[in-house]
């Protein structure tokens, strides 16, 4: 630390020397040559500000006329926000999601069958927690599990589910994964799977659709969503949940 700010006062010595040099004895060309220098930073500048702001205004065209670039750019934007929250309701073979960034409890009435997408950034991880209510749970916590693979089989097509990346985390305690929440999953990431399935193929086979998941401990699992199977995150595991059935890991 000493050494840097010795360097500094040593090279801010020296400049004032040769400044005071240079002024003294080649007054004329030494202004001449500040003007000039002046003059081109100045020109320089206001160039370099008109070609930004026509890359500026040629990005922004190209992200509004290309519906997936301008959902990435809308997902960098929204982690500025410490907490949002996207509310999923299914009706008329349609999904209809509405996000908020408010933290408040109430954003309209209870309509059954809702889903709440709630997402908390935190420690540089998006937290996203699955709801049944409108009501954040303030003290929800994060499971210790990750399964090697989650896949999606809809007829003759497979999809491969990212429950944890880099930035997005679903593996919270308490979090349901199940026809709703893959429908909306799929949705939510069908810049994934473009040109693979249509949204009207997609609302058909979701309900026919076989979840396979490979867990840490290599062991294989089928949920069935025909059979209204659901995954149900604990702390240190799992539980997959059909009509009839139940099985804990």
């Amino acid at each position: 630390m000493l050494s840097y700010i010795s360097y500094f006062i040593q090279t801010s010595m020296l400049m004032i020397l040769l400044h005071d040099y240079l002024q003294k004895n080649f007054p004329q060309k030494y202004n001449d040559f500040l003007i000039h220098i002046s003059y081109n930073a100045i020109y320089c500048y206001s160039k370099l500000q008109l070609f930004c702001a026509k890359i500026k205004v040629e990005f922004y065209s190209i992200v509004i006329s290309n519906p997936h670039l301008k959902k990435i750019i809308d997902d960098i934007n929204s982690k500025k926000n410490e907490r949002s929250i996207d509310i999923i309701q299914f009706y008329d073979r349609i999904l209809h999601m509405k996000k908020y960034s408010k933290n408040t409890d109430n954003y309209f009435q209870d309509k059954k069958g809702s889903l709440y997408i709630f997402t908390d950034c935190c420690n540089e991880q998006t937290n996203i927690i699955i709801s049944r209510s409108q009501k954040f749970p303030e003290d929800y916590e994060v499971s210790e599990i990750k399964f090697i693979m989650v896949e999606l089989k809809l007829g003759d097509k497979k999809f491969k589910i990212d429950l944890k990346t880099e930035n997005t985390n679903y593996y919270v305690v308490s979090n349901v994964f199940d026809k709703d929440f893959f429908l909306y999953y799929m949705f939510n990431h069908s810049h994934n799977y473009e040109n693979k399935i249509e949204a009207d193929d997609l609302y058909a086979s979701i309900e026919n659709g076989i979840v396979t998941i490979l867990d840490d401990k290599v062991n294989n699992f089928e949920v069935d969503l025909k059979k209204n199977g659901s995954i149900v995150i604990m702390k240190n595991g799992f539980t997959i949940t059909h009509t009839s059935s139940e099985l804990s890991n």
